[in-house]
């Protein structure tokens, strides 16, 4: 769970993110197609960042539009997936 600087708090699981308004009340939810991993952060804008399962992250705006995504293969042979995300 992550709060903005005007109290809108996010949160995610099971491969839906969604935005609460200070409220409590859900202004937007989305069902994301890659799936979403627990972790998420925002911005000073209040975009949302979130690792995607298969290690990748995921940036989406502030109304819940993605504006993009990378995904990457670890230098190793890792199976894991990413665990933590800053901005």
């Amino acid at each position: 769970m992550a709060v903005d600087k005007q109290g809108n708090w996010y949160a995610q699981g099971n491969g839906t993110l969604v935005k609460y308004s200070s409220n409590g009340l859900e202004e937007w939810a989305l069902r994301y197609r890659a799936g979403l991993n627990t972790e998420l952060t925002l911005d000073e804008q209040g975009n949302i960042y979130t690792l995607t399962y298969g290690n990748g992250v995921a940036k989406f705006s502030p109304q819940g539009k993605q504006l993009w995504e990378v995904s990457y293969t670890p230098a190793h042979d890792y199976s894991g997936h990413s665990a933590d995300l800053a901005v």
